[in-house]
Formats: C-alpha cells, structure tokens, sequence
C-alpha cells in the first residue's frame, strides 16, 4: 500500500515538473513577432527556423543554394513538426483541464502527463533530425558560427525579463487584500 502511495505522488510530482516546463518553454509574451511565428508554423512551418532568417543567413553568409539546400532537406521534417506541435498543443490541453477539474482523477493525470511527454519527446527527435540536415548543408565555419550567434542569443534572453510581472517589485503584505 506504502509504495502505492509513493508511486502515485511520484507520477504527480512528474506532472507538475512536466507542466511547469511546457509553461517554461512556451515563447515569453513580449515577443509577439517569435510567438506569432511559432503559432503559424502549421502554415507556414520554416518560418521559424533560423535559415528563413535574413538576418542570420547575412551573418552566416550562406548562398543562395545553401538556403534552397536547407528548405529541401528539411522541407518533410518541418511539416511533421507542425503536426506534432498541433498535437502536443492539444494533449497539454487536455493536461490542463484535468489538472483544473474540481475532482482531481490523478490515474488520467498520470496517463496524460505520459502522453503529453511523449509528444514532447518526439517533437525534440523531429527538430534535432532538422538541425541535423541542416548541419550537413553548412561548412565546419558556418557551423561554429551558428552556434556562437546561438549563444548569443540566449545570452540576450538570459538578460531580459520574461513578461511584465517579472518587472514588478515583489508583492507585499498589503498587496493581498482587497
């Protein structure tokens, strides 16, 4: 019975963790036009990879053929990707309304929480198979260019706030009543 007890609050500490890093990888809010991209990806599913990027592509000085080589390597893979990314969208959802439910059926939570990780893994396959391909396309400099632009980069969003509440001052004692 003991180790019942224990497997069950294990598979609910899981969904917890789980949730909270869906909710850590979303987009931050402030970053409409990524967010607006990613959201579009079942249209339009390369318009957010880095190679659709002028900018990038600049720093990287790929040719031309270099980007058509990218859009046709990856073209199969990107579209699998919007799909799952439909579809693991959906499966949180669902995840999301159990965990709202006045009854807390924590059997469904746990096989939803294994659904939705599952999806997530295979969406992490998928990008690393496109980056992959991707890779095979650039020369060994393009390549330890991208990486430092990638560095960068996270550097960048390690700097700024995530959305507005992370600007505020801390809620005080008196912020709590009405």
């Amino acid at each position: 019975m003991r180790n019942r007890s224990m497997e069950w609050k294990c598979t609910l500490a899981l969904a917890a963790v789980l949730c909270l890093a869906l909710f850590a990888l979303s987009p931050p809010s402030q970053a409409a036009p990524a967010k607006a991209r990613i959201a579009n990806a079942a249209e339009e599913p390369s318009s957010y990879h880095w190679w659709e990027r002028p900018k990038v592509v600049q720093m990287l000085k790929l040719t031309e053929d270099q980007v058509q080589g990218l859009r046709a390597a990856t073209k199969d893979d990107i579209r699998k990707s919007g799909d799952l990314r439909k579809t693991l969208k959906g499966e949180r959802d669902v995840l999301y309304r159990l965990l709202a439910a006045d009854m807390l059926d924590e059997k469904q939570i746990a096989l939803q929480s294994e659904k939705v990780l599952a999806t997530f893994l295979m969406v992490l396959r998928i990008e690393a198979d496109i980056q992959l391909k991707a890779a095979k396309v650039l020369t060994g400099e393009q390549r330890r260019e991208l990486l430092d632009l990638r560095e960068m980069s996270q550097e960048r969003g390690r700097k700024r706030p995530l959305n507005r509440r992370d600007r505020r001052p801390p809620l005080g004692e008196d912020d709590w009543e009405e």
